[in-house]
């Protein structure tokens, strides 16, 4: 093995020892450079201290005052926001330059070093060295003096990055809340809706809590669409759509699509007037073309939903997008084109300022579906779940169970609950298997869910992991739907097939106490108004029923129109979406 001669190992070294100057001297300058910017930062007014303007200054005494209408606070919540993503946009800001500037000082300083131990080693310079003894000493010496500087500022950046993570003081919140998005709530009033809101509501598809059941008042019972009795007003829907009507203090929303435009509609609830009709304008992420779906699901399927303050709603293209009461588009973005064998009809619900979307595509073994948790007022995706189920077609529910709220969730094969606010599983049952459209509900203690045209299922949902073989505790073989969703008031259970056949059981323990064979075809799910059973076939005819054990037939009333939605049932009316027009029944004007 050949011998390496000293001068070349002298050689080496000092190229080494070059290197690793002109690292620590390039690194120093972009420490340097990083701390100069995050001064700069640091020097600017902090956005949550800053006066603002005098608008704002009047605004916020008047929301203090509670004088402040709708448009004022509409005003002063979107410049809050503005002057809040400012402030987390500088934490963020800073925290990143922290890392930076820690990166740059520990290369410095590690380079630094490395010349040092080099130039220990080089030996004493002859006549043709570059290196004479003094630029070795002066080297060294403006080694040490890089290694103190930079270790001086990733010290420095180690502080800032922890400042950053801790910025958000109780101080800081304070102000936050003072002058948040919902400034006239305090921290005893919530900016999401309370029970008793949302049970004076029809705020998502079936109704609060998903279960299509009210008893809030009398509804009526007769009506004749054509003739106009008891209808107290008609208005025309400018676009198709099989989605059913949401109600919310005043306001009724629906949506309407095509292969092109996708729309949404809000109608006043005393006049039936059109407030507005707005396009979903500018969707980022927006695919070319349009989905394939089937002429019964269509382009608008999903059921939009409301927090109070927006309204929500979801298209076969995976448009999802936010409007206030007026009309304004408040975010919007796109989920991706779903592989849906008939088109995405899954309705949105809403929980506690959170939005939550059932986004099941393609089959089990995709790795394609997922249930996402958005900020309601902001749009910001907050979590995301994925699930080992196929497409389908079901409306989860939030069921308020004994335990605390569960998001129950229907596809093949797993029915799985979630904590709603953070997305982690609770339980999960291996029991649904075909095309999964009928949604679940909770009564009685019982989380029902329907294998089409073949299972009804009651599920115990006090466990925890798979379930499957611990906590069905009956099934039912007979009657169970394709489409239309079951409904229950915990102790009865009532199914309606397509093809008519109603069948009704007990809750408790799945007996069956009748069945019933209508004429007709039926897409509308049914409901429980006041001790009374709704059902609505294809052609608009509404069966009246006593909601007991036994069956009898209480009236009949025609639409006048096709209707293959669900019906919202609000303060003694009922808003039925028909194939042309919206339908308001009550027994008088008010």
């Amino acid at each position: 093995m050949p011998q390496v001669q000293p001068e070349t190992i002298s050689q080496l070294s000092r190229s080494a020892f070059k290197a690793a100057v002109r690292t620590a001297i390039v690194s120093a300058v972009g420490a340097a450079t990083v701390t100069f910017v995050l001064l700069l930062n640091l020097a600017k007014t902090h956005p949550l201290q800053s006066p603002g303007p005098t608008q704002m200054s009047q605004t916020r005494q008047e929301l203090h005052g509670h004088k402040a209408g709708d448009a004022t606070r509409a005003i002063y919540r979107q410049a809050d926001l503005e002057v809040r993503r400012e402030y987390f946009f500088r934490l963020r800001f800073a925290r990143m330059g922290g890392y930076l500037l820690i990166g740059f000082a520990s290369l410095a300083a590690a380079s630094g070093l490395i010349a040092f131990r080099i130039s220990l080693r080089i030996k004493a310079p002859t006549k043709e060295t570059d290196l004479t003894s003094e630029q070795i000493r002066g080297s060294s010496l403006s080694i040490w003096v890089t290694v103190a500087f930079t270790s001086l500022l990733a010290v420095g950046g180690g502080v800032l990055v922890s400042m950053s993570r801790s910025a958000v003081t109780p101080s800081v919140l304070g102000v936050a809340s003072q002058v948040g998005l919902e400034a006239s709530s305090s921290p005893s009033q919530p900016s999401y809706p309370g029970k008793d809101q949302i049970a004076a509501n029809w705020h998502r598809f079936r109704g609060p809590g998903g279960n299509a059941v009210v008893s809030d008042s009398a509804y009526p019972t007769s009506w004749d669409g054509a003739g106009g009795k008891g209808i107290l007003w008609q208005q025309f829907i400018p676009m198709q759509g099989q989605n059913s009507p949401v109600v919310w203090e005043g306001r009724v929303f629906l949506t309407g699509a095509d292969r092109t435009l996708r729309e949404v509609y809000c109608y006043d609830t005393a006049s039936g007037k059109l407030l507005w009709q707005k396009q979903l304008d500018k969707v980022p992420g927006t695919p070319p073309g349009a989905p394939g779906v089937s002429s019964e699901t269509g382009f608008a399927a999903s059921t939009a939903a409301t927090d109070g303050k927006r309204v929500y709603a979801i298209f076969a293209n995976g448009d999802l997008a936010a409007f206030d009461f007026e009309g304004n588009q408040v975010w919007a973005r796109n989920l991706g084109m779903p592989e849906s064998m008939y088109g995405y009809a899954t309705s949105l619900v809403t929980y506690k300022g959170l939005l939550l979307v059932q986004y099941d595509q393609g089959s089990e073994d995709d790795d394609l579906s997922e249930l996402i948790a958005f900020d309601g007022p902001t749009g910001k995706q907050l979590w995301v779940i994925k699930r080992p189920v196929s497409d389908s077609w079901a409306t989860p529910i939030v069921a308020a169970t004994p335990g605390a709220d569960q998001l129950v969730t229907c596809a093949r094969p797993w029915v799985i609950a979630y904590k709603p606010a953070t997305g982690e599983e609770i339980w999960r049952a291996n029991c649904l298997d075909g095309d999964i459209a009928p949604s679940p509900i909770y009564a009685g203690g019982f989380v029902f869910v329907v294998v089409p045209n073949m299972t009804i299922y009651a599920i115990r949902p006090d466990g925890v992991g798979d379930v499957t073989e611990t906590h069905i505790a009956w099934q039912a073989e007979e009657g169970a739907p394709d489409i239309t969703s079951p409904v229950s008031d915990g102790e009865i259970l009532v199914m309606l097939t397509t093809q008519g056949l109603l069948t009704c059981y007990s809750v408790s323990d799945g007996a069956k106490f009748y069945e019933h064979q209508f004429e007709g075809t039926f897409m509308s799910s049914p409901t429980i108004a006041d001790g009374l059973l709704y059902v609505m076939d294809h052609q608009g005819l509404m069966y009246v029923l006593d909601g007991g054990s036994e069956f009898r037939l209480v009236s009949k009333a025609q639409l006048g129109q096709k209707s293959t939605c669900s019906p919202a049932f609000v303060g003694g009316r009922i808003y039925i979406r028909g194939e042309e027009d919206l339908y308001c029944i009550g027994r008088e004007a008010q």
